[in-house]
C-alpha cells in the first residue's frame, strides 16, 4: 500500500462534539489534508469537477455540506449528471479519503488537570467516536452524490492509526533540565490496527559517543515535544520525541515497559532521551548530569529510523549496568523447558546478523520430541550479573522484538497483525515492533546454564565447538567477529567489542577490569562455553539448521 509520505496530528481536545461529522470539514487539520491533496493531484480534472468548483479545497468543503443539508439546488444538480460524470466526482471522493487513510493519522488527547480531564477508557472512546465520524461524514456524501445506499460496505480504518492521552507531570529534574518539564508525558497509547508506517531511512548508521555539550531550553520545541515513561528492569527513564517521529512513540510502547509516570513514587529518572532536538548537533551523543544519563538525538533526516532511538536507549541503559560492575550482551536469551521436566537457559552473544535470532527460529523447527516450550528471556540485549555467591545470572532489557520481517517464518506477521506496528514494509530491511515476553520474565534473573558466542561465517558443518580454555573464549567473545549482512552500515567481515557497540565499546576499558570475572565465575561453574556456527552468511536461512541440531542436543545432554 502507497504510504503518503506525511503526518496527520488531531488534537481531540479541539473536537468537543464528535458526533457531528459536519464540523470536521471546517477543522484546519481537514482544509490542511484537502490543500496537499490538491497540490499532488495537479494533473487536469474532468470538466464535471470544473464545473461544479471541486477542484479546489473551499469548493469541496462547500459542495461537500450542501449535500449534507440535502440542498435542493445541489440535489438537483446531482440528479441531473449522467453516469461518467457522477463516477468522476464518486472517484474524487474516494481519492480524497484514500489520502487521508493512507497518511500516518495521530489522535492526541492533554489532560491538564481540570473538571474536562478523561482517562484512558474514555480516551479509547473518543478515538472510535472520532473515527466513526469521519466513516460517516465520507458515506454521507458518497451516497449523497451516488443517490442511494450501496450494497457492501467495508468498514476499513477511518479514524487514526494510534491516539495518545497525555498530561503535564512535575518531574524531579536537576536544575538544568527543569524545562523539559513544560513537554506532556503520555498516560496511555492506543493502537488501531494494521499500524504500518513510514521512515526515511530503512537502517541505522554508526554510534553514539560521549560528549560534553548539555541540552539547553532553546534546543527543543516544547510545542512539538512529547515524552513516555519506560522501566528497563531495574532502571527508569524518560523519552522525549519531536512529533516527526510521531511513530517512535507508538512503536515504542511495543518494545519497552511503558508506564504512567507517578511524582511521588517515580522521582529522579536513571536516564533521559530527547530525540529530535534543534541544537544544531552534527551526531547523536550522550552526557553525564550527576548519576543521570541524558542522550540526545538532533533532528535530520538520517535518524528518521525506529533503530535509532531503541539503541540510544539501550546505550544509556547498558552504560548504567556498566557504572555497577555488569556486563551488557548483544544477543539472545531463551529458556527452553524440555519434555522431561528440566528447564535450561541459554544466552548467545553477537552483533546484529549474526544469526542469533534466526537460530533460534530453526530450533523451535527442530525441537521435536525434546522441547515442550521455550520463552524468550531477551531477543536482542540483556545483561549478566555476577552474584556474590560466584553464579552469572542473565536479564532482559526489552519486552518486544524490533525484526527484519524476513527473518519471521511465513504467515507469523499476517498472524500478529491485531498486536504489531510495522515500518516500511515496501522496502528491504523492513521491520516490524512486536511484544514477545512479560516485563517480570525480562527482569527476574535467570541461572546460566551455557553461553554461547554466534559465527555466521566460518565454512564448517560442526554445528558447535565448545572452548576448554576459558580464557580462549573470553578472547573470542571479546573479539565477536561476523559477516556484515547488510541491517547496518557495516560490509565484509567486522568485530566489534563484545558484539556490543551500544555501551561496552564505548568503556572498553572499564568492561576488561572485570570480564574476566565472569569467565571465571562460569568456568567454575561448568558452564559450557561454545562458538555456534549459524552458516547465515553461506546458506541464509537454511544455513542455521545444522547449528540449531548440535544445540538441541548439547542442551538435552545437560546435567
Amino acid at each position: 500500500m502507497h504510504k503518503v509520505d506525511i503526518k496527520r496530528i488531531i488534537r481531540l481536545n479541539d473536537l468537543p462534539y464528535l458526533s457531528y461529522s459536519d464540523l470536521i470539514l471546517d477543522e484546519p487539520s481537514f482544509l490542511s489534508l484537502l490543500s496537499s491533496f490538491y497540490g499532488e493531484h495537479k494533473e487536469p480534472f474532468p470538466k464535471i469537477i470544473g464545473a461544479l468548483d471541486l477542484d479546489n479545497p473551499q469548493g469541496l468543503v462547500s459542495f461537500a455540506k450542501k449535500v449534507l443539508l440535502q440542498d435542493e439546488n445541489t440535489t438537483r444538480k446531482i440528479a441531473g449528471i449522467d453516469g461518467g460524470d457522477r463516477e468522476s466526482i464518486l472517484e474524487l471522493i474516494d481519492g480524497v479519503y484514500d489520502y487521508w487513510r493512507n497518511s500516518e493519522r495521530y489522535l492526541y488527547y492533554v489532560n491538564r488537570g481540570d473538571i474536562k480531564d478523561i482517562g484512558p477508557r474514555r480516551f479509547t472512546q473518543k478515538c472510535t467516536e472520532f473515527a466513526t465520524t469521519v466513516q460517516m461524514l465520507y458515506r454521507d456524501v458518497y451516497e449523497g452524490v451516488l443517490g442511494h445506499g450501496q450494497t457492501v460496505y467495508r468498514n476499513i480504518p477511518a479514524g487514526g492509526n494510534a491516539g495518545m492521552l497525555y498530561r503535564y507531570f512535575k518531574v524531579d529534574f536537576p536544575a538544568d533540565l527543569q524545562f523539559l518539564n513544560a513537554c506532556p508525558l503520555m498516560e496511555s497509547v492506543v493502537i488501531f490496527p494494521p499500524f504500518i508506517c513510514s521512515t526515511k531511512q530503512n537502517k541505522r548508521v554508526g554510534y553514539f559517543f560521549e560528549k560534553d555539550s548539555r541540552l539547553k531550553p532553546t534546543d527543543i520545541d516544547t510545542e512539538n515535544m512529547s515524552g513516555a515513561f519506560i522501566r528497563i528492569c531495574d532502571k527508569k527513564g524518560l523519552v522525549y520525541i519531536d512529533k516527526e517521529y510521531q511513530s517512535f512513540l507508538v512503536a515504542l510502547g511495543n518494545l519497552f515497559k511503558l508506564d504512567s509516570y507517578d511524582e511521588k513514587r517515580d522521582g529522579v529518572p536513571d536516564f533521559v532521551l530527547v530525540f529530535g532536538t534543534t541544537n544544531g548537533e552534527p551526531k547523536s551523543y550522550y552526557y553525564r548530569d550527576g548519576k543521570m544519563l541524558v542522550g540526545v538525538c538532533p533532528k535530520k533526516a538520517e535518524v528518521d529510523y525506529f533503530g535509532y532511538m531503541k539503541k540510544m536507549v539501550l546505550t544509556l541503559y547498558n552504560l548504567l549496568t556498566i557504572d555497577e560492575g555488569r556486563l551488557p550482551i548483544h544477543g539472545a536469551g531463551v529458556e527452553i523447558h524440555l519434555k522431561d521436566g528440566r528447564v535450561k537457559n541459554i544466552v548467545f552473544l553477537g552483533d546484529s546478523g549474526a544469526g542469533k535470532s534466526e537460530t533460534l527460529e530453526a530450533l523451535r523447527i527442530v525441537a521435536g520430541e525434546y522441547i515442550d516450550k521455550m520463552v524468550t528471556i531477551f531477543d536482542d540485549m540483556g545483561t549478566l550479573t555476577l552474584s556474590n555467591d560466584g553464579k552469572v545470572y542473565a536479564t532482559g532489557t526489552e519486552t518486544g522484538a524490533f525484526v527484519r520481517l524476513d527473518d519471521l517464518d511465513q504467515g507469523y506477521s499476517l498472524r500478529s497483525l491485531d498486536r504489531s506496528v510495522f515500518l516500511n514494509i515496501d522496502v528491504p530491511n523492513s521491520r516490524v515492533v512486536i511484544p514477545i515476553e512479560t516485563f517480570e520474565t525480562a527482569k527476574t534473573p535467570h541461572g546460566l546454564d551455557m553461553f554461547l558466542l554466534a559465527d555466521n561465517f566460518t565454512d564448517t558443518h560442526e554445528g558447535i565447538k565448545f572452548y576448554e580454555d576459558p580464557h580462549e573464549a573470553m578472547n573470542d567473545f571479546a573479539k565477536a567477529e561476523r559477516m556484515a549482512l547488510g541491517t547496518t552500515s557495516e560490509k565484509g567481515l567486522t568485530s566489534t567489542f563484545l558484539g556490543n557497540p551500544f555501551g561496552p565499546m564505548q568503556e572498553r576499558d572499564r568492561v576488561m577490569e572485570y570480564l574476566p570475572d565472569f569467565f571465571k565465575a562460569m568456568a567454575a561453574a561448568k558452564v559450557p562455553l561454545g562458538r555456534l556456527y549459524t552458516r547465515l552468511s553461506l546458506e541464509g536461512m537454511k544455513g542455521p539448521e545444522t547449528g540449531a541440531r548440535a544445540l538441541l542436543k548439547a542442551v538435552y545432554d545437560l546435567r
